[in-house]
């Protein structure tokens, strides 16, 4: 005789692998949440460190042309 199991004792099978499966899910989601809110952050100071290098080239732009403006002149106000 076949061991089977009857539709009242499959049911909480069935629930405890429905639940499990629901507690994997949300385990991945968390885990999908936590990479992108870090991906985030990373974005933002990527942009942040952009910004900045930015700032400072113009003012090393800045800096060769009032420091060619002197060379070429000799007065200190260029």
């Amino acid at each position: 005789m076949p061991n089977r199991l009857t539709p009242d004792a499959r049911r909480p099978l069935v629930l405890a692998a429905l639940v499990l499966l629901l507690v994997g899910v949300t385990v991945a989601m968390l885990a999908g949440i936590v990479a992108f809110s870090s991906s985030a952050r990373m974005v933002s100071h990527t942009y942040r460190a952009l910004g900045q290098i930015e700032a400072v080239q113009s003012a090393l732009g800045t800096t060769e042309s009032a420091a060619r403006g002197y060379r070429l002149s000799g007065d200190e106000a260029m």
